[in-house]
């Protein structure tokens, strides 16, 4: 349950990628903009989605939805596959509904049923997502082989080129730890 006070502290936040204000005034479109709303700030490690607030962050009040919120959550279940709760506020100024967005599962991004297959933010907007974001989501999952320790492995189980990549890798992080303390004692004595 949201407190009134964390409530109005989200009204002085802007908005980004896990803050959504929607004036909503009088309805919002449950067939095309909730499922990519909720599924984009899904797919950008959840947030919230606020029908009841201008972009400016001043309740303005909504009825869409009147006596028929608490519906939206199974609704949203079925059509993008995760559970977003949903919460009616009643501010000074209005109705609120406010839409409490999980992440997306590891390695699986969120489809929605709307005008976006892999929806996501851009700006104050929402998008197609891009191959380069979908992939990273994709690969959330797959292992890091560089990162694990493999027993028994040693030096002469590997090429002379994975050796060689190894010491210029060494070498290279050496340099830049070098930089970084000169640019740092150079800022100190500026």
């Amino acid at each position: 349950m949201t407190t009134l006070k964390e409530f109005n502290d989200w009204l002085w936040k802007p908005e980004g990628c896990n803050l959504e204000f929607k004036a909503a005034k009088n309805s919002f479109n449950a067939e095309k903009d909730l499922p990519d709303y909720c599924a984009a700030l899904s797919n950008e490690g959840g947030g919230k989605l606020i029908l009841g607030v201008d972009h400016n962050g001043k309740v303005v009040g909504t009825t869409a939805f009147h006596g028929t919120y608490n519906k939206l959550s199974h609704d949203l279940l079925t059509k993008i596959k995760i559970r977003v709760n949903v919460e009616e506020l009643y501010h000074s100024n209005g109705r609120v509904l406010i839409f409490h967005i999980p992440p997306h599962p590891q390695g699986r991004p969120i489809k929605s049923t709307g005008s976006y297959t892999y929806p996501m933010r851009a700006g104050e907007s929402l998008t197609e997502m891009d191959e380069t974001t979908l992939k990273s989501i994709l690969n959330e999952t797959t292992p890091d082989f560089s990162n694990q320790i493999i027993n028994g492995l040693s030096l002469l189980d590997l090429g002379e080129e994975a050796i060689g990549n190894l010491e210029n890798d060494a070498r290279r992080k050496q340099e830049e730890k070098i930089i970084l303390r000169f640019q740092m004692k150079r800022c100190c004595v500026q």
